[in-house]
């Protein structure tokens, strides 16, 4: 079975990258999908350069019921790199939290 998350970057006009991309049914891969495009195309317009997006997942193993995902997002233009790192028990919310820091992060470097 292929992931939905990491067939869906074949795109020529961005530079996204996803590392150990989940397995999630296709409504979570579209919003995934989604949130990293649009976070994409944000950034780069504030940067207004070349931009490579690296966005790499990872799932804790428990012995419990639920599982933990850490997601590490990185965005390098030349001459600076942004990184910003975070955990939750939901994958989406792990990922939200994350470009949140990002977006904070690149706009604080801006002013």
């Amino acid at each position: 079975m292929s992931n939905p998350v990491a067939s869906y970057f074949s795109s020529a006009k961005r530079n996204i990258q996803i590392v150990g991309a989940p397995d999630v049914d296709e409504i979570d891969a579209a919003k995934i999908n989604s949130t990293i495009e649009s976070t994409y195309d944000k950034i780069s317009t504030i940067l207004s350069n070349e931009l490579l997006f690296v966005v790499h997942f990872k799932q804790h193993s428990s012995d419990g019921l639920r599982r933990k995902h850490s997601i590490k997002l990185r965005a390098s233009v030349p001459g600076l790199n942004f990184v910003a790192s975070s955990w939750d028990w939901k994958l989406i919310t792990a990922l939200q939290k994350t470009i949140n820091s990002l977006m904070r992060e690149v706009k604080s470097e801006i002013k």
